[in-house]
């Protein structure tokens, strides 16, 4: 295999490869809903998506903060934790909410949130969830500029207009996005990447990815063999950013809009020291 990443055209990813990787991001990805009431939670709200994350020791939820906005209107809120229903619902009020700034427009933002989770429900998490440790990369995440143009990049969330409603629960069709990143901008001192997609001759996407914000933007190191040419993955995954806007064009072309690396780490420092 060559050493380091490489970049790799999204065509050459094998469908194995992907649902791989989608297994790994799966242990981190959850789903977030709300409600007025613990006795009827059948009549919850899907609201967004959402990483587990572990920020000075503490176990935590990583979204978007227009997602936190609208939780944070009910009584309580429920973290999914598996396909077969199983979550966990804290009152909103057990919850702390950590944001990179005042939220200014939908667009740019800037829109990252950490939630702190009550204790007693966090460990209920860890047996079918991972943490993913946001400590241990934070000191290099901040001193070394993200290689955007490196190996796979994906989101992983639930679009809301895949949900399928029936008469007690609803059901969610959790997915990977895999794309690249088109372009990488910076703005009242936040940084975004543009993880671009294109429609057209794909029916398999949503039409809009509403019900993914607040997935994590994830980096997926590829190698490539000078051999024979095949991809290789280590089976590792880094965490750098969270999705919160997109944009599509009537050809089909567009983006889902990220936090980048250093806004995202920099809100976890902000927890750090909270």
């Amino acid at each position: 295999m060559t050493s380091g990443q490489v970049e790799v055209p999204i065509e050459l990813i094998t469908a194995d490869l992907r649902e791989r990787i989608q297994k790994v991001l799966l242990l981190f990805a959850t789903s977030l809903f709300c409600s007025d009431s613990m006795v009827h939670l059948d009549r919850e709200e899907y609201v967004g998506s959402g990483t587990f994350v572990l920020v000075g020791g503490q176990r935590c939820v990583l979204t978007a903060t227009h997602v936190w906005e609208r939780l944070r209107r009910r009584q309580v809120i429920s973290f999914l934790l598996g396909p077969n229903g199983q979550a966990f619902s804290p009152p909103t009020d057990a919850v702390t909410a950590v944001s990179a700034g005042q939220r200014l427009d939908d667009e740019w933002g800037p829109d990252v949130t950490l939630l702190v989770l009550p204790k007693e429900v966090a460990v209920f998490a860890t047996d079918l969830k991972s943490f993913y440790n946001m400590d241990r990369r934070m000191k290099h995440a901040l001193s070394h500029p993200a290689q955007t143009k490196k190996g796979l990049w994906a989101v992983t969330g639930a679009p809301g207009e895949w949900i399928e409603h029936g008469d007690m629960f609803s059901t969610l069709s959790v997915n990977t996005f895999f794309s690249g990143i088109d372009r990488v901008l910076d703005r009242r001192g936040f940084d975004y990447f543009e993880l671009g997609l294109t429609h057209a001759g794909r029916p398999d996407l949503p039409r809009s990815y509403g019900g993914v914000s607040g997935a994590g933007l994830w980096q997926i190191p590829l190698a490539k063999s000078q051999s024979s040419g095949e991809i290789g993955w280590d089976g590792t995954v880094s965490l750098e950013g969270v999705a919160f806007y997109e944009q599509f064009h009537k050809d089909g072309r567009g983006f889902i809009r990220c936090h980048g690396r250093r806004s995202t780490y920099q809100a976890a420092r902000l927890l750090r020291g909270f």
